[in-house]
């Protein structure tokens, strides 16, 4: 994996070098450095992204959210994210990455509504993930297992659901 994204960053590399506002490869690099860990150069994508189209709501989106799950700079990231989710307020994918971030800043409540909201207009598997985890920071464990089986019934083979399950297992017998 690590090779693919090396080649991600070199392929990338070469195309904006002729391209530089390809907004795809910006994009596809900036999520390359962000799996390497190199957010200084993921937010130098982003933000020419977002300076040659500020109006671009995953790109606002993606940059708000990689900076949340890499504990980075959480309040640039809510910013962005908010400005993604007034552009395109529907989005489920925006409305999960609002509920994520409030949810990482300690407003739980509040995470649980969008979080349940992006859940009803999409059971992505991570869109459950943050659903599942904002349930049981809430303490609602039985609402929480009920959609983990549910999505697991829906995507038996997915690698982040079978972890929540097994992490789910461990909890339920930490509480027996």
């Amino acid at each position: 994996e690590a090779k693919e994204i090396d080649n991600i960053i070199d392929v990338s590399n070469k195309i904006l070098a002729d391209f530089p506002d390809n907004i795809r490869t910006l994009y596809a690099r900036a999520i390359a450095y962000e799996k390497k860990g190199n957010i200084l150069n993921m937010s130098k994508d982003f933000e020419k992204m977002i300076e040659l189209d500020p109006y671009d709501s995953i790109a606002l989106n993606a940059y708000g959210y990689s900076l949340s799950i890499n504990n980075e700079q959480l309040d640039k990231a809510e910013t962005l994210i908010k400005r993604a989710m007034d552009i395109d307020p529907g989005n489920p994918a925006i409305i999960d990455s609002l509920a994520w971030i409030l949810y990482l800043n300690g407003s739980y409540e509040t995470a649980y509504e969008y979080s349940s909201l992006a859940y009803s207009k999409d059971q992505d598997p991570e869109i459950v993930e943050h659903y599942y985890k904002i349930l049981l920071k809430m303490n609602r464990v039985n609402k929480a297992e009920a959609i983990l089986k549910e999505s697991l019934m829906n995507n038996p083979n997915n690698k982040q659901l079978l972890e929540l399950l097994n992490s789910n297992q461990n909890v339920s017998a930490i509480k027996m």
